[in-house]
């Protein structure tokens, strides 16, 4: 060790190896890889299991297919140095590979953790299945560079400088988290000090279900106004993250989170209105923010009619009321002059959101 295959590589087992580079960078990636087969070599049927790696550069996957991983760890030297001129990784699928398994194996302190790349020969990788995988104190975590379909289940994307997950498809790719959790984007700050949890470019589609997102700097942002595919976000936990939970942009939907210190955001460029933010627990529950670049409507006497074309979701507080109705149907009802103390209306397009009281509630306004 280490193996370079510059013919390629198939059918083969490595199992319980330790393998540490005392060489540094020297001759690499080739020479001081755990395992290296060259861009657009075949590369299939290999099985990787408990194998452990101290290195700056761990595999690189040519193209083919049915490669897995079952166990171990790769460690690189990123939260130490800053890895800034070699760019280490922990896997590199470098085009042109489909089924591939990544299960139990943790990859830490790398430049980037896990990379798929497109190759001008081999093309996108197809299929990638990550299962209880870590990646933790990168400078990018997992780093999407490709259109493959990307799978994983029971996230753990950790402590990481630019992004602990970044999601730049260079076409209509598919990317979907099930469960687990993105934690402590910029613990390092080698390099960066606006930490994202998770970054998402122009491309691609991306479902992301029962993830926890916590204590980043910044949570899931979304960076690209001329999305055309959606970004669904739901059933996740969010807390603790300095900047924002969630920047949403065109194409984004955030269903049925909960929000314990509510930091959900629109870009105010975009003016599509191609976005959906519905049903968050803590959000109704405590406050919004209003949405960056839109005008929360000012209430008209008792009454406000939504005349924006839209549905609306109202999100009130405080003020002094003893009923808020939705066109004459009460939606909240108090015997007495009460502050409200945190409460989402949907009012469609058309309706009249009005109150009875002494002092209007505060309002603010998020697009159904």
């Amino acid at each position: 060790m280490p193996s370079y295959f510059p013919g390629g590589k198939s059918d083969s087992i490595y199992e319980n190896i330790f393998y540490q580079n005392t060489r540094g960078t020297s001759g690499a990636p080739k020479g001081g890889s755990f395992y290296y087969c060259a861009p657009n070599t075949y590369n299939d049927g290999v099985n990787f299991n408990n194998c452990y790696a101290y290195c700056t550069y761990g595999y690189a996957i040519g193209k083919g297919g049915s490669i897995f991983w079952n166990g171990g760890r790769v460690v690189g030297v990123y939260s130490s140095t800053g890895d800034t001129a070699a760019r280490g990784y922990g896997v590199l699928l470098s085009g042109g590979n489909g089924s591939c398994w990544l299960n139990n194996i943790d990859f830490i302190s790398h430049y980037r953790g896990i990379w798929t790349v497109q190759d001008s020969a081999a093309g996108s990788n197809r299929e990638v299945f990550l299962d209880a995988a870590c990646v933790d104190s990168c400078f990018i975590g997992l780093h999407v560079t490709d259109s493959c379909y990307l799978s994983w289940t029971d996230v753990w994307a950790a402590s990481c400088d630019s992004s602990c997950i970044d999601v730049s498809f260079t076409g209509d790719g598919v990317i979907t988290l099930t469960g687990g959790t993105i934690f402590n984007a910029g613990a390092i700050g080698l390099i960066s000090t606006t930490a994202r949890a998770m970054s998402i470019n122009q491309y691609g589609r991306v479902d992301i279900d029962g993830v926890t997102v916590r204590n980043n700097v910044r949570g899931i942002e979304v960076l690209n106004s001329a999305r055309t595919l959606p970004v669904n976000i739901q059933g996740g936990t969010f807390y603790a993250n300095a900047t924002t939970d969630v920047l949403f942009n065109s194409y984004t939907n955030v269903y049925d989170n909960i929000f314990e210190d509510p930091k959900v955001i629109g870009d105010s460029s975009n003016t599509n209105g191609s976005w959906r933010i519905r049903g968050n627990k803590g959000i109704n529950g405590k406050w919004a923010q209003p949405v960056a670049g839109i005008a929360a409507p000012a209430w008209s006497g008792t009454s406000y009619v939504n005349n924006t074309g839209f549905d609306l979701e109202i999100y009130l507080r405080e003020g002094s009321v003893t009923s808020v109705s939705c066109d004459g149907n009460p939606v909240l009802v108090y015997t007495a002059n009460t502050p409200v103390t945190g409460l989402s209306v949907t009012v469609p397009a058309g309706a009249t959101l009005a109150y009875v009281g002494a002092t209007a509630p505060a309002m603010a306004v998020l697009w159904l």
